[in-house]
């Protein structure tokens, strides 16, 4: 299941609403793009108001602050750039839910990194944030933000040379995010409502999967947005 399409006219993200025969809640499922233009993330919000309750992520720690600096140093307005906000926006009805790790609990394991890690990312990260700004073209890093269900080749590879990271940023948080599923899913289950998950695209294809495996979730429908575009 493709994601986030990169092609010729612009990055696109997909939108995917995920429906049971076993359960009467409805899942809506947000890949998200942190750096996009902000037609994207006022379209990513007109979406979530559809919801009763949005599960986000956001890791309160210094440290994550370090590591998604280049983020907000990425940010241009004057090249149409805007970093996501750090929360959704809580409208109407709809409640944001916090499902991420603790900072606590982030910063535990992060400790435990090789020292390498520990001091070179959080410093690389800003003079990456700054090359994004002021350096690179769309062409540099935007293919990169192609994401489907399944990791690519390229992403196999490189978990498999920094597995303690990937363990920490990835495969941790998701265990916690999936503990925050089954809570919403055990309780609203056998109810009308619509959950939304608004996390980072490459933690999305784990969550369908979930969904799929013990509920049998499978994508409905998708509505496609523009994070990026080169028509303009």
């Amino acid at each position: 299941m493709q994601l986030i399409e990169v092609s010729a006219i612009g990055v696109r993200a997909a939108i995917v609403r995920m429906t049971s025969p076993a359960a009467k809640l409805v899942w809506l499922i947000f890949p998200m793009i942190h750096l996009g233009e902000s037609a994207y993330y006022e379209q990513v919000e007109q979406k979530m108001a559809e919801c009763d309750l949005v599960l986000a992520e956001g890791v309160d720690s210094r440290i994550v602050s370090a590591l998604t600096s280049s983020y907000r140093l990425a940010a241009n307005s004057a090249r149409g750039v805007v970093a996501q906000r750090s929360e959704p926006r809580a409208i109407d009805h709809m409640t944001v839910q916090q499902s991420d790790i603790s900072g606590t609990e982030f910063d535990a394991a992060w400790r435990k990194m090789p020292i390498g890690l520990r001091l070179g990312i959080p410093l690389l990260a800003p003079l990456y944030g700054l090359w994004l700004r002021y350096v690179a073209n769309p062409d540099d890093w935007q293919p990169k933000l192609q994401t489907d269900d399944l990791p690519s080749n390229e992403e196999v590879l490189l978990e498999g040379q920094e597995p303690a990271f990937f363990e920490l940023v990835m495969h941790q948080r998701n265990e916690h995010l999936f503990h925050q599923i089954l809570a919403v899913q055990e309780r609203w289950g056998e109810l009308g409502k619509v959950v939304g998950v608004a996390w980072g695209a490459k933690h999305i294809g784990a969550v369908v999967h979930y969904l799929s495996d013990p509920w049998n979730y499978i994508a409905r429908s998708g509505e496609w947005v523009t994070v990026f575009d080169y028509t303009k």
